[in-house]
């Protein structure tokens, strides 16, 4: 008889194993009742409760058959799923502002919301996923993480020791306010296929300054994905070319 000795490495591995179980678990909560999950796993909703809850870990042999069930996990996830997600979590404050703290950081609706990407963009070939610094960066690095690229993220302002920056520049006539947003150019190269990625589109004037760094880069714009699209204004102000697609996963009216 061969016996295996379990080694500190070996170990390690299983409790990894059994972790991310309960993490798809969680994910697939959002999106289906117990008895549902109860019915595809062959698992007692009671005992999804506690691994759920994270009062129970999952053997490693039904952590395997977990995961092994939802490997495809993009395809469980509708376009509805996400809608119903980000109108539960988002809020409406007293004076009328829409409240988007609980959306960008809950991680299990950004994962949703990117395994809804995954599916519906899966033959997309990216190279970069843009956004700006600091309410994109969550939901970008999620996207930037199912499509196995770099995620690179503009900012207000020059970062110490980076020589040269891309820069894009937007008026706000109103105002009389001139904003510049700024990367560096070591960041984004000629010919790379660029995906645009946002948390919240108002005005659109983001969004065209993002635009407006990928053309300084002489890179390829792909599409632009975000998790919310606030009126009707930003419609106006996104100008892009007719194979550029535009992804909003909901939409409020101002």
């Amino acid at each position: 008889m061969t016996v295996i000795a379990l080694t500190k490495e070996n170990y390690c591995e299983k409790i990894r194993i059994r972790l991310q179980a309960i993490e798809v678990l969680k994910q697939l909560k959002q999106t289906h009742s117990y008895t549902e999950l109860s019915k595809k796993t062959g698992v007692p909703t009671t005992v999804l409760n506690r691994y759920i809850k994270g009062h129970l870990l999952p053997s490693y042999l039904r952590a395997r058959k977990i995961l092994s069930m939802f490997k495809y996990l993009g395809e469980e996830v509708t376009e509805e799923d996400v809608k119903r997600l980000i109108r539960e979590h988002g809020k409406f404050d007293k004076n009328g502002f829409f409240n988007n703290t609980e959306i960008v950081t809950n991680t299990i609706l950004l994962r949703v919301a990117s395994a809804y990407i995954k599916r519906k963009y899966s033959s997309l070939k990216v190279d970069k996923v843009l956004t700006a610094a600091v309410d994109g960066v969550p939901f970008a690095t999620h996207v930037a993480n199912i499509f196995n690229v770099p995620v690179i993220f503009a900012k207000y302002s020059k970062e110490i020791g980076v020589n040269a920056f891309y820069e894009a520049v937007s008026s706000i006539e109103a105002s009389g306010i001139v904003t510049t947003m700024y990367l560096p150019k070591n960041l984004l190269n000629k010919g790379e296929a660029v995906l645009i990625v946002d948390d919240v589109i108002r005005s659109g004037e983001t969004q065209r300054m993002l635009i407006n760094l990928v053309e300084l880069a002489s890179a390829k714009l792909l599409g632009i994905i975000a998790l919310l699209g606030i009126g009707e204004k930003w419609r106006g102000n996104i100008n892009i070319d007719d194979e550029v697609f535009l992804e909003v996963l909901y939409e409020l009216k101002a």
